[in-house]
């Protein structure tokens, strides 16, 4: 169910034995919603909780639970190194919720250079790192089921929010590592979950971004085309770019 404000995208991965949450939200009282809801519902333990990138919105969830927290190194680090004075920040931006804010606790952290897998009982689940929307984007692959957590890497029904460390050569790279993946539906950061399709199309969502970024340089115009004309919240692209050139120039 898409998120009709552009929140973040939580997966629940359900093995035999064992279940994996990808992505903790922005809250850590709803990544708590969604372990009652397991509970409840599944009846199985949440053993681990991977985390795409270091984005609060992905990330900002993890509080003192007795989960394995899987992220990759460069995720690790990001996160460790977040300090009050960013998530004062974060929270300037919130709203009302802001007060309920926290840094993510990192304890009981099982982290990967580049790849890793879980096996959660006739589940495996294997991470990849592949950098793109951020120099720690990484993604969780179910085989099995032909499932793809792409975190950020992917567009699908909201813009994409290119950020001030986004490496569009690494991007494309990263959609050609999983296109050649066994999927057939793909769970993006933000928005609907799509088919493989998505990938050339978020291939092509990176050449016209290129294109607008060139033409603010210029004072250009640019027209845009039908296929991006009906994606949810253009302000997260504009904001994006915004802050990518501002760095430039600095």
């Amino acid at each position: 169910m898409e998120n009709e404000a552009g929140g973040s995208n939580v997966g629940i991965v359900v093995g035999r034995e064992k279940v994996l949450i990808v992505d903790s939200s922005l809250f850590p009282v709803k990544l708590s919603q969604i372990k009652d809801f397991v509970k409840k519902v599944i009846n199985k333990p949440v053993e681990f909780v991977f985390v795409t990138h270091y984005h609060p919105d992905h990330s900002f969830g993890l509080d003192k639970y007795d989960f394995a927290r899987i992220l990759s190194v460069e995720t690790f680090q990001t996160l460790s190194s977040l300090d009050d004075k960013y998530l004062e920040d974060i929270k300037s931006r919130v709203g009302k919720e802001a007060a309920t804010l926290k840094l993510p606790c990192l304890d009981n952290s099982v982290t990967f250079s580049e790849e890793m897998e879980v096996e959660l009982g006739k589940r495996t689940v294997r991470f990849h790192r592949l950098g793109g929307h951020t120099h720690d984007s990484s993604i969780a692959h179910v085989e099995d089921v032909g499932v793809l957590f792409a975190g950020d890497l992917l567009i699908s029904t909201v813009h994409a929010e290119v950020v001030v460390d986004s490496d569009m050569n690494a991007w494309r790279k990263a959609l050609d590592f999983m296109a050649g993946l066994n999927v057939s539906n793909v769970v993006p950061g933000h928005g609907k979950v799509a088919g493989k399709d998505a990938l050339s199309f978020t291939r092509k969502y990176l050449d016209f971004v290129e294109e607008v970024s060139e033409a603010l340089k210029t004072k250009r115009m640019v027209k845009i085309p039908t296929e991006f004309s009906k994606l949810r919240f253009p302000e997260l692209l504009l904001d994006g770019l915004t802050d990518r050139l501002l760095a430039e120039f600095k």
